[in-house]
């Protein structure tokens, strides 16, 4: 694994965050017209936010592709081959 493919899982994170951090949807336990009335209120940045989850395809998939086959020979690539394990990655062999 390079720097960048590193950046791509620092990225993804990040986006993750801001993604689940832009708007709380409403639960079942609230009316009909309020919950209505939230997606009228909200609809850019439900859009928004649906977007950014289609773009967070790319630095997981970049991920995806510099962990499958790599070997690491660092404790720290290790911790890399511990998040992949706990990502559904393919863990790598350390």
């Amino acid at each position: 694994m390079s720097r960048r493919d590193g950046w791509c899982g620092i990225a993804f994170v990040i986006g993750l965050l801001v993604q689940g951090a832009m708007v709380t949807l409403p639960t079942a336990a609230e009316s009909g017209e309020r919950i209505k009335a939230f997606y009228d209120a909200n609809r850019q940045v439900i859009i928004a936010q649906q977007i950014l989850g289609i773009l967070l395809l790319v630095p997981f998939l970049a991920l995806r592709v510099a962990s499958t086959g790599a070997r690491c020979t660092s404790a720290s690539g290790r911790g890399v081959g511990y998040f992949a394990q706990l990502s559904s990655l393919e863990r790598l062999n350390c």
